[in-house]
């Protein structure tokens, strides 16, 4: 950034007149560069479409969800295991619109009777499931480097047709399970709603100096429990899961940027010239 330094320099040298855009347009091109952009590669994405609640396996049909990836813990009927079969009672209740009772995993459709319907991961609490219990989600590091930046996205839906607020804490891991990190914290509605529908709420959260190498594992936990309140619990899900890696784009070489400056603003000489007057007034 000798140029930059160069102009600043120059253009402050006498009774520190005023910049103006015209006095050295190069600086702003290089400004609009000091952070670098990054792009984002996608390495998961799920949104559970076709997911009808009929459990986890390792070799998913139609309406299940990859047990390689899901496990479910916390349950009356037992923990989840990665890579096993879990395809009845507390597991796989199956599809639904809200208004259920019963605990366990649903294919909750969340789209507010419209006519296409949106299916999410769904939660239904009760004393003795889920509360507290989680949902967690393994990745593996497949490329050939170590992974130190993800983006992570998110829904969580609530229907608040119950008296009890739940809490859903998001959480991560790397390499194994022996410590989990905090990354967001979500609490339900409390106050029972007359005429509850699924409401949204976006979550979004930065990974860095994440060190994940190749061929080892990345955990993401959603953790729930109680939060408030009295009676039965709400329906909460998970939907449109998003993680990407970001790179960083190398910073552009000094004289390419000057010379793209001089392609915008034109070559009148303007940077300079006003460098000029400005040092003799």
């Amino acid at each position: 950034m000798l140029f930059l330094s160069f102009c600043s320099a120059a253009v402050y040298a006498k009774k520190q007149p005023r910049l103006s855009v015209r006095a050295c347009p190069i600086i702003f091109v290089l400004l609009a560069w000091v952070t670098n952009p990054a792009v984002a590669t996608a390495i998961y994405s799920e949104d559970f479409t076709g997911f009808n609640g009929s459990g986890f396996t390792a070799n998913p049909s139609a309406g299940q969800l990859d047990s390689d990836f899901f496990r479910v813990t916390g349950l009356s009927d037992g923990n989840g295991v990665f890579g096993d079969s879990h395809t009845a009672n507390d597991f796989a209740r199956g599809g639904s619109g809200g208004g259920v009772s019963t605990g366990g995993i649903y294919a909750f459709d969340i789209s507010n009777g419209a006519v296409v319907s949106d299916t999410a991961l769904g939660v239904q609490q009760t004393g003795s499931d889920l509360t507290s219990g989680d949902i967690s989600l393994r990745l593996v590091n497949q490329s050939s480097s170590i992974i130190n930046l993800l983006e992570i996205q998110f829904d969580i839906y609530e229907l608040n047709n119950k008296g009890r607020s739940s809490s859903v804490n998001f959480e991560y891991s790397v390499g194994d399970e022996s410590s989990y990190n905090p990354l967001l914290f979500f609490i339900s509605h409390g106050a029972e709603s007359n005429s509850a529908s699924w409401l949204k709420s976006a979550q979004s959260v930065s990974l860095a100096l994440l060190n994940w190498a190749p061929t080892e594992a990345l955990f993401l936990r959603w953790s729930f429990d109680d939060a408030g309140g009295s009676g039965s619990r709400d329906e909460l899900a998970i939907d449109n899961i998003y993680v990407a890696e970001m790179v960083a784009i190398p910073e552009p070489d000094v004289l390419y940027l000057f010379i793209l400056g001089l392609l915008v603003f034109g070559f009148r000489g303007a940077c300079f010239q006003d460098l000029f007057d400005q040092s003799i007034r």
